[in-house]
């Protein structure tokens, strides 16, 4: 397989921006991907919580993280969990860097209106839809 060793960009305005390092078409070109655990129950998930996961999933592409469902609507959960009506994910947070699941929460929390919920768990996100 060859690697592509430089690129050269020209700007409408007439600028060339060159960049000289070593760029593999495969790793300048992936990206994140979103996927369901094995396992994982996701039906009867509710739109409203859809919509955080395209959210959560947009973020995490910020930071080079699969978004993995880890679960939806199956699993064991407390008494009353939304969860069991679709209305609650957890997302897989092992794959981020030391620190940063803790940056990506407050960023969640600020895409998502208040109607959500973003708790950080030990090893996952529990994102939840509860209009207040």
């Amino acid at each position: 397989m060859s690697t592509i060793q430089s690129i050269a960009v020209t700007y409408t305005d007439g600028r060339v921006k060159t960049l000289d390092k070593d760029l593999s078409p495969i790793a300048s070109f992936s990206r994140a991907i979103k996927g369901i655990k094995e396992g994982a129950k996701v039906n009867g998930l509710r739109p409203e919580i859809l919509i955080a996961w395209d959210i959560a999933y947009n973020v995490y592409i910020k930071y080079g993280v699969d978004c993995i469902l880890t679960e939806g609507t199956g699993g064991t959960h407390g008494i009353g969990s939304l969860h069991y009506v679709g209305l609650a994910i957890d997302l897989r947070t092992r794959d981020f860097k030391a620190g940063i699941a803790e940056e990506v929460k407050v960023e969640l929390k600020s895409l998502l209106s208040s109607q959500y919920d973003v708790i950080l768990e030990s090893d996952h996100f529990h994102v939840e839809y509860q209009p207040k």
